[in-house]
This record gives structure tokens, sequence and C-alpha cells, in this order.
């Protein structure tokens, strides 16, 4: 990081639940201090080595109701030259006959109003590795809809060992079709719409089970965009899904919000129309993630199993093991779902090789190995 006696950026990071919770929300700040978390820019102040330095940050007006016990303020040097890229950026604008997909990192947040972040071209954050509570936690309203939420939401500690890259945005139809082909997608709405109706059969491949392993077949979504990029994309694990949503809040959204508030932050059964509406339309999380509630139902890795139990885990992957039952896990509710479907720790299901409604969409994952 830094060695004492030499000019540095020096940031702060706010933690809760074991995770940051976001730039945005650290904004009544001033002291010794370039800038909020790790997005700081080449003209930012330089703090000179020294005694006495202070940072102040009013969190009772930044991030009032969720700074507890579990809360804590992480200060960092950096050296001057040190530039960090939090996004990766796969262009897929010469579409299915492309040789490569050109992949650029970098710093500069995406704007959903640039309809090339949204058409040609696939957004991914940076997540960092970490510690979280996964499940619904006690005050949590929506954990008593019906006994399946209940075993399916217990309250556990989750530690994933490994940083990856989430999908800034749901995969929309234009995107999916510069992968695969025109004739890949039947889904309804417009081209910046997610794409939906897709069997995990046709994102992993006939015989091909995300559960087991990260084998897919030739014939699949994600094979055509490893084969263009040399990188693993993949479906999230149910744990990844839930920590990269929740973006270190504890409460049922990702956003200090109520049920009558939701629909600054998601398309559901109560706003949406019954249809599926363009990506990054409403509020992103404290990652910068949009639609992680509503809008598209999105699949991951592992295998349902009803109770996921209390004791804490590490890097948990949900396998099949030759069991019969219900499916793969889905999350996030869709445009058709109650306010209560579409929480953080809600989890549903879909079979592997049944028909997948058009509520159904897909967020691209990449693990950092």
């Amino acid at each position: 990081m830094h060695e004492r006696g030499e000019p540095a950026w020096v940031t702060m990071d706010v933690l809760t639940n074991g995770v940051s919770i976001g730039m945005q929300y650290v904004k009544t700040v001033r002291g010794d201090i370039s800038q909020r978390g790790a997005d700081f820019m080449a003209s930012d102040p330089v703090a000179d080595d020294g005694q006495e330095k202070t940072i102040v940050w009013d969190a009772r007006k930044d991030w009032y109701g969720n700074i507890g016990s579990n809360a804590s303020i992480v200060v960092s040097a950096w050296y001057t030259n040190f530039v960090p890229e939090v996004y990766m950026v796969v262009d897929l604008s010469e579409g299915p006959e492309a040789a490569r997909y050109p992949v650029t990192l970098t710093r500069t947040i995406p704007d959903p109003a640039d309809l090339s972040c949204v058409s040609n071209r696939l957004w991914l954050r940076y997540i960092p590795a970490g510690t979280f509570k996964m499940g619904a936690f006690p005050d949590d309203e929506g954990h008593n809809y019906n006994d399946n939420t209940r075993n399916r939401e217990h309250l556990h500690q989750v530690t994933l060992t490994k940083a990856f890259y989430a999908g800034v945005f749901e995969v929309t139809r234009a995107q999916y079709r510069l992968v695969l082909g025109d004739a890949s997608d039947t889904s309804s709405g417009s081209p910046l719409c997610p794409v939906s109706g897709k069997k995990l059969n046709e994102l992993w491949g006939e015989g091909f089970d995300p559960a087991e392993s990260n084998d897919v077949a030739e014939t699949s979504f994600f094979y055509a965009l490893r084969q263009k990029t040399g990188l693993l994309f993949t479906l999230p694990t149910d744990a990844q899904w839930e920590y990269a949503c929740r973006a270190g809040t504890v409460t049922p959204y990702n956003v200090d919000t109520n049920f009558l508030a939701l629909a600054d932050v998601a398309w559901h059964s109560k706003n949406a129309a019954s249809s599926t509406h363009p990506v990054g339309q409403k509020a992103p999380n404290a990652w910068g993630l949009y639609d992680m509630h509503g809008n598209v139902f999105e699949p991951c890795r592992d295998f349902l199993v009803h109770d996921l139990g209390t004791s804490s885990v590490t890097d948990p992957l949900k396998r099949r093991n030759g069991t019969s039952g219900l499916g793969q896990v889905i999350r996030g509710g869709s445009y058709v779902t109650a306010a209560q479907m579409i929480r953080s720790p809600y989890r549903g299901w879909r079979a592997m090789d049944g028909s997948s409604p058009n509520e159904d969409g897909i967020r691209v994952f990449l693990t950092l190995e």
C-alpha cells in the first residue's frame, strides 16, 4: 500500500456487515482525505506526511439507521502512481462473427443513458472477497411470507475467499444477440430489455450441470463468451449473488427503503405493467449494480436445498449429488412477482431442462482465481 514519509492519496471506506456500503453514501466527509473509497482521480488532493491528521464523517446524516456495532471504517494510503481499475468492459460490437471480444479495465462509471453500456458492451463491477450474513434478518417481515421462505432464508455467516466481477446490468436482448446471433433471441420488448425465457440448458448446455461443474457445452451462451474473451464467465453462486445484491445492507432490500418506496429501485408486480423494462432505469445498489431486485429472475449455479441451516460456511456451492428434487436457484424476483419475493434473501428455483418463463434472465459473473 504505502510507506510512511511519502505523499499519498488518503481514502476511507465504510464497512457494515463486512462489506463496503458504497461511495455514494459517504457524502458528508471532510478533513485530510483525497476521496471516498478507492475511486480517486489523479487530480485529487495528495496528503503530505505529518501529525494530527483528521477525517470527519457524519454517519448519522449519510447512513442513518444502518450504522451499528458491526460497522467499521477503513482508512488507507495509496502510492500516487496506483490506479485501481473497478470495472471490466467486454466489447461485443463486432457480433457473433468476431474472432475476439476486446476486454478492458476502467475506473469510468457506466451510465445507463449511454446506450453502448446496455447494447454492445458488457459491464462488470469488481466485488472484493469478504464475509457477510446471508439470509433474512430478524426484522425482515417478508421472511414469514410462507413456509418456503422461512426454511430457505435461515440467517448464517458466509465467507467468500475470492473476489469476483458481477454484471452491472442484466444481459440485454441486444447483447445476447451479439454473442449468439439474432435467431437465438425470441424475447419480447425493446432490445435494451433483459433477454428472457432462456432455459438453463441454453445458457449452460444440454447435459451440463452448473451445480456440479463449470464446464459448458459448445452451443451455449457462456461457451461463446468464454471462447472470444479467454475468461471463465459464469453464473454466480447463490452466495455470490446475495453478497453482490446486498452490498453491505442488512435490510430486506439493498437500499434503506420500505414497500411503498420500492418502485424507486425495482420493477415488480405493482409497477411493471406485466412486462420487462429496459435495464438500468431504476436506482443501483451501493456497488452500482442495477435491477438486482425485480425486472427478471437471475439463475445461479446452486441446486436448491430447502434449508441452508445456520452454520457458518466458506465458498458454498450446493451440488446436486445425485439428488432428485427441484432445480437451480433463481434470485431477485421479476416484473410479475410480489414485493416479498424480490427481497435480497428470497430464493426460488427453476428446472434445468424445463421451460423458462419470460420472467427469467441472466447476469454474468467472473470469479477471480
